[in-house]
């Protein structure tokens, strides 16, 4: 009796986790050393996500136009996370000054398109 009421708690508790997870998409991003990540890039619509640092250094993250500009920017504190809305028209970028990798966990209400690397260019230092 005590192995069934066991049993049946763990599926019990295993169900309601994959139902709080249901509709959202969990990503690892490991951006390399001299590198930005871009999200979201020619989305239309505006998008949200939560950012989750796991490194041990602060992480610079921006919103950025169609035209490359910078619309916002902010540092991820390590272990840190946030809550990012990109309106309609931007995308994310998640950068990586540093000389190793880091390492950010991305959960996402629904799936995100346009997702590339690129070197950080000396215009995006600024």
């Amino acid at each position: 009796m005590k192995n069934l009421i066991l049993g049946l708690s763990a599926i019990l508790v295993l169900s309601s986790c994959a139902a709080l997870s249901f509709g959202s998409f969990r990503s690892g991003v490991q951006i390399p050393a001299g590198e930005e990540f871009l999200l979201g890039e020619g989305t239309p619509e505006e998008f949200r996500l939560k950012l989750i640092n796991t490194c041990y250094c602060d992480v610079p993250i921006e919103t950025r136009n169609a035209a490359g500009e910078k619309t916002s920017g902010f540092g991820l504190a390590k272990r840190g996370e946030v809550e990012l809305t990109v309106s309609a028209g931007e995308h994310a970028v998640l950068r990586n000054p540093y000389g190793s990798t880091v390492t950010v966990n991305a959960v996402m209400e629904k799936q995100i398109y346009g997702m590339r690397y690129q070197s950080i260019s000396t215009d995006s230092l600024q």
